[in-house]
């Protein structure tokens, strides 16, 4: 019996396969090519979409009408908000270089504290002429802000503002 090899015509090509032909080959990389660019371009439409595929914006006969809030509730958001614009100032201290720790004190969180280790009459006086946060603190319903170095005793230096 005599064996018969295939010889080879083109690298991609080799006798006795199927769909191995040079058109073949390309023809089937055109469709990948372009089947991944349709994924692609799929994926990018449904970035800004829902995954129910329709509007976001509710009809306005499904949604209730809005309860006014009760003075409870006013009360907690005013206490919330005083506490995060202490924890901004605390990112601006940190981010002018001062370290220095900002929180709340009070049951409504009226009283805001400033702790600042280099705390002195210098960094005071530039605190006080500050009117831009002054105006801030009293439009938020702070009623005092306490700016101390945090020590007790003899090192204590504080300055208080109404």
């Amino acid at each position: 019996m005599r064996q018969h090899r295939c010889e080879q015509r083109t690298v991609l090509s080799k006798c006795g396969h199927r769909f191995t032909s040079l058109s073949t080959t390309i023809i089937a990389w055109m469709f990948g090519i372009f089947g991944i660019f349709v994924i692609l371009m799929m994926s990018f439409a449904n970035v800004g979409s829902n995954s129910t595929g329709g509007s976001t914006a509710p009809s306005p006969a499904t949604q209730p009408p809005a309860k006014p809030k009760t003075p409870a509730q006013i009360a907690a958001g005013q206490v919330a908000a005083r506490k995060v614009y202490a924890k901004v100032i605390d990112q601006q201290m940190l981010e002018s270089g001062i370290e220095s720790k900002t929180l709340t004190q009070g049951a409504q969180a009226k009283t805001i504290v400033i702790q600042d280790v280099l705390a002195g009459r210098v960094r005071a006086n530039s605190l006080g002429k500050n009117s831009t946060m002054f105006e801030q603190l009293k439009a938020l319903g702070f009623t005092r802000l306490n700016y101390t170095n945090g020590f007790e005793g003899d090192l204590y230096e504080g300055f208080t503002w109404d």
